[in-house]
Formats: C-alpha cells, structure tokens, sequence
C-alpha cells in the first residue's frame, strides 16, 4: 500500500502530480472505457489538449512513485499555458497570468506561509478555476512563472552591535570582538540580500527589445553636435540598478535589484554598499560578455550616478545632513539657524551668501585634511559639512559631487511647493488679503 502522505497530491484539480493507488487507477480507467464513445474528428481538427493528455498518463500509465521527479512533467505542460503571461488568465478575467502569480506570491511573503501550505492554496485555487485554465501546481511552478532565481542572491550577514561584515570563518567581530558567526548572525535576522548584478543585467541584455533600444540610443548618442545638451539624469535608485541608455519605458520595466537591507534601524551604508561596490568595480574592470546578433560583446559597466532621498543622500556622501552647517552637497554656502516660531527653528541658507562650488577634487582634499585633524587629536565631528569617507569614493568614473542628483520630490514638492501652497490656503494667513491685484503698467 502507498505512504499516507501519497493520497495527499491524490486530490489535485487536474491530477498532475497525482499517486493514485493501483485498484482506484483501474477502476477510473474501467469507467472512462465505458463512458467514453470516441468522436469523428476532421483531419484539420486534430489537436493536442497537454491537459488531457497528462490526465490521460497519470490514471492509466503513469507508475506508481514516492520521488519528485514529477516536476519535469508538470513543467513542460505549464509552459505550453504560460506563454502568453500578459494575457487575461481566463476569458473575462480581472486579472493577467503574471499578476495571479505575483499575487499568490504576495499572499505567501505577506503571512509567511509555508512551502506545504501554499501548494495547498494552488490546488485550492485550480479547483475554482474553469476546465482547461490553471494556476502553476506547484511551489517550484509558481517561482518559474516569475522568474526566480535563487543563486542570483546571497545573505550578507552583520555584526548585530556594530553592524560591521563577518567574515567567512569568523568567531566574532572583527571590528568590536562581539562573539557571533555568519550563522548566527543570519539566523537572527542581521543580514541583508546581495543580488548577482552581473547576471541580472546579463539577462536583461538578452532581450531582443532591449538590445534594438540600446543600439538605436548609443548611435543618436555619439552624434551629438558640440553645442548640443545630453542628460541621462534620471537612470538610479538607492538599492536598485539601471541601464541608461534604454528608452524610459524599457529602462524602468528592466530595474534590477542590487541590494536589501534587513533591520529595525536604518542600513549602516558602509556595510550595505560593500557588497555593491565589489560587483561593481569587477564590472567596470573585467566587463560584462553578453551575446548580440550571435556575436560576443564586452562590456565595461559604470555607475556614474545615485539617485536617494535627501535623508539617505546625505549619510551615503558622507556630509552633514540638510539642517546642519556646510550641509548643501553643491558649494560651500554655510547657512544660518534662523527661528521659525517659539519652539523651532530651520537651518536656512541666505541667497544672497556667495559661496565657492563643490568639486570632486575638493572633496576629496577636505576629507583628508579631516583625517589630519582627527589624527591630532582635535574633536572635530566634520571639517566643511564633511564627516566620512563614502564607500561610492571608490567607484570608477563617479564623481562624489555631481553623481548624486537632486532629490526633487522631498526638496521641491515637499519643499518649496508645500511651504508655499500652505502660505496661500491656511487659515492662519486668511487676515493677510490682497484686495486689490496690482493693476499693470
């Protein structure tokens, strides 16, 4: 007799991984014989249903087997109906076959689940579908249909008191003495996910789209006349990596992921980026290989820009944050403590103050005689807004400075346009009326 925990796949929608004992088999097989009268069928209308055929196979052929083995089979059938993953999941469905995956996967991530429970949600959900359609069957179906690839990512644990890497074969921490391993550390939650940029990128220059847009940008781009303005400002997120010369769409449907912090406080950039900065110096160095039109091409990869909020901008530059002295990441403007009511004040920055610009080379001079500061023995917490030595720094063709973009939403939306919409419509400012518009001249 077969294992108990056979009959639990016995009960599947469409019984595709199936082990049904050897008496029900025949005796299923006995009344499709009987009930079933074949068809005339025209020779232009012969075809293959895969989920026929494989209800087919598992009833009368298929052995009996306490293995696994099954997930090739299941494999192949999925495919033939996760073509078309944009396409409605079934006539007059809400929903597309990609967003029921990313939404069963949603479910699973959210509440925890299981890998037993959720195989048991699929075939739940099969059974309420209309014959013919399904969701994958399996855990590993369901992580096919979107596309993940777990070799692609590795933990990165941390020192849960400094927040410093360990190191492979390390008892403790190599910064602080703190006593824990690589296991420990991740098994209670203080790591953070590396993802494989290399490859991710590589997958996305595979795309025959992509290729044709990168192609088509990089020609108009070597053709611009000398008194002509080019800006690809727009390419990076804080964790995340992009191609700049694809076209917007294109660029922001192929956005990979190259990091994610795990924690309760904010990521110790430091650590966070360490592992970025490697892949990305080795992709600068040794370049990336991909293939175009049959044809093995190199290419040497750079991140010459970063793209963070003002708050997460400021601790990755490595100066002072936006309401301190020598705060502004562009010049050398030192700004003032001007009070805004009883209570608080604003750090603000006088238009009419000159101040000498920012530069790389500038930066860098600043940060060292930082360093001779400190190596005397002076308490000083920065020298000219600048408290630390950013890990970027390190990162071929990228300029401290100008590589980080304005954060306009927080600065600008946020910002400007908040503090002035709330100076026309609060109710505090009613008694301040114009009565009269300036008539013109």
């Amino acid at each position: 007799m077969t294992r108990k925990n056979n009959y639990k796949t016995y009960f599947s929608p469409h019984g595709k991984s199936a082990r049904i004992p050897q008496r029900t088999r025949h005796r299923l097989s006995a009344t499709l014989v009987a009930h079933v009268q074949p068809q005339p069928v025209e020779a232009q209308q012969v075809g293959t249903n895969p989920l026929l055929e494989h209800d087919n196979e598992i009833h009368q052929n298929s052995p009996i087997s306490d293995t696994d083995d099954d997930d090739s089979n299941e494999e192949d059938i999925f495919e033939s109906s996760q073509k078309l993953p944009h396409q409605p999941l079934y006539e007059y469905a809400r929903i597309t076959r990609l967003e029921s995956s990313l939404m069963i996967m949603g479910l699973r991530v959210r509440h925890k689940l299981s890998k037993t429970l959720l195989g048991d949600i699929l075939n739940l959900v099969n059974f309420h579908l209309p014959v013919g359609v399904s969701v994958p069957t399996s855990v590993y179906l369901l992580e096919k249909s979107l596309g993940i690839n777990y070799t692609d990512t590795s933990k990165i644990p941390y020192c849960r008191k400094c927040e410093h890497l360990i190191q492979e074969n390390e008892s403790e921490c190599s910064n602080c003495e703190e006593k824990q391993t690589r296991a420990t550390a991740i098994q209670e939650g203080h790591f953070f996910m590396s993802f494989n940029i290399q490859q991710m990128l590589n997958n996305v220059l595979q795309q025959l789209n992509v290729q044709e847009s990168l192609l088509r940008n990089l020609s108009k781009r070597s053709n611009i006349p000398a008194n002509s303005y080019s800006s690809i400002m727009d390419g990076h997120l804080a964790a995340a990596v992009s191609i700049n010369e694809l076209d917007y769409r294109l660029r922001r449907n192929n956005t990979v992921l190259a990091g994610l912090w795990f924690g309760r406080q904010k990521p110790n950039f430091d650590s966070f980026f360490g592992e970025f900065v490697s892949q990305a110096l080795e992709l600068g160095g040794q370049g990336l290989r991909w293939i175009l039109n049959g044809q093995e091409i190199t290419s040497r990869i750079f991140f010459p820009i970063f793209a963070a909020d003002s708050v997460a901008r400021c601790q990755v530059q490595g100066i002072n944050q936006f309401n301190g002295e020598y705060s502004c990441p562009r010049c050398l403007i030192k700004g003032k403590k001007y009070k805004s009511s009883e209570r608080g004040h604003k750090w603000i920055f006088a238009p009419t103050e000159v101040a000498q610009p920012r530069s790389h080379e500038q930066f860098i001079k600043s940060l060292l005689d930082l360093k001779q500061k400190l190596l005397e023995g002076k308490s000083v917490p920065s020298y000219l807004g600048i408290k630390s030595a950013s890990r970027l720094l390190t990162l071929p063709k990228f300029d401290v400075v100008h590589g980080f973009v304005f954060d306009y939403m927080h600065t600008a939306l946020l910002g400007i346009a908040r503090s002035m919409f709330f100076a026309w419509t609060e109710s505090k400012n009613h008694n301040h009326i114009i009565l009269e518009i300036e008539p013109r001249k």
